[in-house]
């Protein structure tokens, strides 16, 4: 029996909150009609934030909780929509910025057993809540993002999956800024369990200098991360992801740690 990897599929969009890159942009398609529904709960933390090039101590932890839909308005098209609410401390919390994308299946090619996908995907990310900029600790810049992507995937027969994702985000609020994502994946699993690993690489073209914590100046980071992912039900499962900063300039040293749940309708 081939495995039907999709239903096992988490989008990278639970995983991120404070940077902006991956993007809940996918290969996989719901049918038309179908939704998906996600919410992820996550722990993340750092003692080091990169000012720059230069390492400085700085400490904080924050908690989200993520909400993720992707609905097929037909087999090739679907409507996808995310919303993290954040919070740091009492005066640092609320909902961050929705990200709403329409991706569109571009080619299809099976050969043999196997699968070749692309699709294109475009987005607007923008803010929903008054939530501060100049405290010590924001949750965001209040930026908005317009966004596209270009995704390549292969599926083998046996259930193992390879995914590259590029593109640019143009930054339109508060200041102008472009940037470049690269985005790969590689996952496995059966019918109970599947497994996935990322890296990821993100350019801001003419980036500055932080002053102070997430102050917008444009960032750079290299990321690694992975989910591991468990079905319950053939329309519910449950999964744990971890995401890991492994260098870059205006970030922080972050590490993240979620749980959350999958259902399909």
């Amino acid at each position: 029996m081939r495995l039907n990897i999709k239903s096992f599929f988490i989008p990278l969009g639970l995983l991120p909150l404070h940077l902006s890159a991956q993007g809940p942009v996918t290969g996989f398609f719901p049918e038309g009609g179908e939704t998906v529904l996600a919410l992820t709960l996550a722990d993340e933390r750092f003692d080091r934030y990169n000012f720059g090039d230069e390492p400085r101590e700085a400490v904080q932890r924050s908690g989200s909780v993520s909400f993720f839909m992707e609905h097929g308005l037909r087999d090739h098209t679907s409507l996808i929509v995310t919303a993290p609410y954040i919070w740091v401390d009492a005066d640092d919390r609320g909902f961050q910025d929705v990200s709403v994308w329409l991706k569109y299946r571009n080619g299809y090619r099976e050969s043999g057993a196997a699968k070749w996908t692309t699709a294109t995907a475009v987005g607007l990310s923008f803010p929903i809540a008054d939530y501060p900029t100049m405290s010590s600790n924001p949750i965001g810049q209040k930026a908005t993002y317009f966004q596209g992507r270009l995704v390549v995937q292969y599926q083998a027969p046996f259930g193992v999956f390879f995914h590259l994702q590029s593109g640019i985000d143009f930054q339109i609020i508060p200041t102008v800024r472009q940037a470049i994502p690269v985005l790969f994946r590689a996952g496995a699993g059966s019918r109970i369990v599947f497994a996935e690993a990322w890296l990821e690489y993100y350019n801001t073209l003419s980036n500055g200098i932080d002053q102070t914590l997430a102050a917008g100046e444009g960032s750079d980071w290299l990321r690694t991360g992975g989910t591991l992912y468990f079905t319950i039900t053939p329309a519910f499962g449950l999964y744990a992801n971890g995401a890991f900063m492994l260098g870059g300039q205006n970030v922080g040293l972050s590490r993240r740690f979620g749980v959350g749940f999958v259902l399909r309708i």
